[in-house]
């Protein structure tokens, strides 16, 4: 009979073997196959903690340590079978659920996540067939052993992708130094620089040749490749967004880009667990300043204070802009937008040259959220600085589209419009987002995939977005319950019977369905919410 327990247990531990390998991988693609990402969210989410602490891997372990005391004891392994046998059996049944429910976690198929599979398949068949000692105990060891080769893998895998990666970013230096005539714009900042680049790009295209960065494509690696298969000898203009995880990221992009001006859209506390503090984060994005040659010229967002307190120190050529959301009439800034008027699916605004008395009056964009003036307003700078006439520039931003997944309303088939922002959330998107739902008559839905990364501040930001989701919306569904209590306390305290809910991504395709007409709206911020509008019928307002 152990023989047939046995089989089944090496059949069952090969589905889930499968299965844990390709969760891993993908989790692994997820974070960047980064270290100190993965660790962030190992231990700042609940999701994250319970892969390492929950009863069943509990029981593992203490089975793993137990085996020969019980086998010397008993003189079989009648228990620890059974024991072994029944929580295969539990993750067998797990496996089904996920495929049936569609959460089975698949890996994107790339080159280095089948390195990655193939290299535990045939590592983990090594170790099942050449030091198979006892079966039973042999199943449980490497079923907890997956993890750790994948991380082991990962780790050994990086050492010659970092070969790789130095070769290609030392030919795109070469190849930068060549392009003598080419004006190199670098964007960074803790957020709005993958739209700030967008903008600017259309904008400058008018006029220019203009080469940039794709999507969210902002690391070492991906600025290499921008430059060696985009630019050539005709190109003018280089727009390179700039993403850091960690201090001399930014400084060693500009070693490759090399920028004539710089934008710093905003510092804030997203990434703040990888960084260790405010302070770091805003020197690591200061690096793009500080690599702008002497002629250069950097554009500070006077509306973020950390970017404003960065400006004040500098010693370079700068620009402060700034949006008049209040529309007080202040004009104490380079480049100012004032006469905000938001509709459904647009804005309206003027802008104001500070001291040189120019303006540029009723510009229309179909943008949603005022707070995407902050991310037009480096772009409208710098395309006029580099001699666009009003008429390009008027032109320029009525090609302006909403970015996939960043803020891009749809419409379900009731009317009800829907903002899909689930690219990238922060806590300064999440409250741009809840001051856009403001113009909405009907109901008003936030669903929301907690934020990551925050370090410390998380439990403060969450309470922070309760209470401005409690003061603006009827409904909040979060998609799971990390710093739930936080954001009920803030929602709470905003309105006390305020209705707080997590759900299922069905459930909240039902819900929203069922509860929000066309004069309401729901957004939905992160990833995890956009499993959700997924299920959702729905259409593009601009096509």
């Amino acid at each position: 009979m152990s023989d047939e327990i046995y089989l089944i247990s090496l059949v069952i531990l090969g589905i889930w073997g499968i299965r844990n390998v390709f969760f891993w991988i993908s989790l692994w693609q997820l974070k960047e196959y980064r270290f100190d990402r993965l660790s962030s969210h190992l231990r700042e989410t609940r999701q994250g903690r319970g892969l390492l602490i929950n009863p069943k891997n509990f029981l593992k372990i203490i089975l793993l340590f137990s085996f020969f005391p019980i086998f010397l004891k008993l003189n079989n392994q009648g228990l620890f079978v059974f024991l072994v046998f029944s929580i295969f059996l539990l993750d067998f049944i797990k496996v089904f659920q996920e495929v049936f429910k569609k959460k089975l976690r698949l890996p994107v198929l790339t080159g280095k996540s089948v390195l990655i599979f193939g290299t535990v398949v045939v590592t983990l068949g090594f170790l099942f067939f050449f030091f198979s000692r006892e079966r039973f105990f042999d199943l449980l060891l490497i079923e907890r052993l997956i993890p750790l080769l994948i991380a082991a893998i990962v780790g050994l895998i990086s050492f010659p992708s970092r070969i790789y990666r130095n070769i290609l970013v030392d030919q795109a230096k070469a190849k930068r130094f060549r392009l003598n005539n080419l004006l190199a714009i670098g964007v960074t900042g803790s957020y709005g620089k993958g739209s700030t680049k967008e903008y600017l790009s259309t904008l400058l295209s008018e006029k220019y040749k203009v080469v940039k960065t794709k999507e969210a494509q902002n690391t070492t690696i991906s600025v290499a490749n921008t430059i060696l298969s985009l630019l050539d000898q005709e190109s003018e203009i280089l727009v390179a967004e700039m993403g850091a995880y960690k201090s001399g990221d930014i400084r060693e992009l500009c070693y490759m880009v090399r920028p004539k001006f710089g934008i710093l859209t905003a510092v804030s506390d997203q990434h703040l667990s990888l960084f260790g503090g405010l302070e770091k984060i805003k020197k690591a994005k200061y690096e793009l300043i500080e690599a702008l040659p002497e002629d250069g010229l950097a554009l500070f967002n006077g509306n973020n204070r950390s970017s404003l307190e960065l400006a004040n120190i500098t010693k370079k050529k700068k620009v402060v802009y700034f949006t008049d959301y209040q529309n007080t009439g202040r004009r104490d800034f380079d480049i100012i937008a004032g006469n905000i008027k938001v509709e459904r699916f647009g804005l309206t605004f003027d802008v104001f040259f500070g001291e040189r008395k120019k303006a540029l009056l009723s510009l229309k964009v179909k943008l949603i959220g005022k707070h995407n003036i902050e991310n037009l307003l480096p772009a409208i700078y710098l395309a006029d600085y580099l001699r666009l006439s009003e008429e390009e520039i008027r032109e320029g931003l009525g090609k302006l589209l909403p970015i996939k997944k960043t803020m891009e309303p749809l419409l379900d088939q009731k009317g009800t419009t829907l903002i899909d922002d689930t690219f990238n959330a922060s806590t300064a998107s999440v409250m741009a987002a809840l001051e856009y739902l403001k113009i909405f008559p009907g109901k008003k839905v936030l669903v929301l995939h907690p934020l990551l990364e925050l370090g410390p501040e998380a439990p403060k930001d969450h309470y922070q977005i309760g209470l401005k989701v409690g003061e603006v919306c009827d409904h909040l569904i979060v998609t799971n319950n990390n710093y739930f209590n936080d954001l009920s306390k803030g929602a709470k305290k905003a309105d006390d019977s305020f209705d707080l809910r997590m759900m299922k991504p069905e459930e909240i395709a039902k819900f929203t369905e069922k509860n929000v007409d066309s004069e309401g709206a729901v957004v939905f911020e992160g990833k995890e919410a956009g499993l959700a509008l997924s299920l959702i019928k729905s259409k593009k307002v601009y096509h």
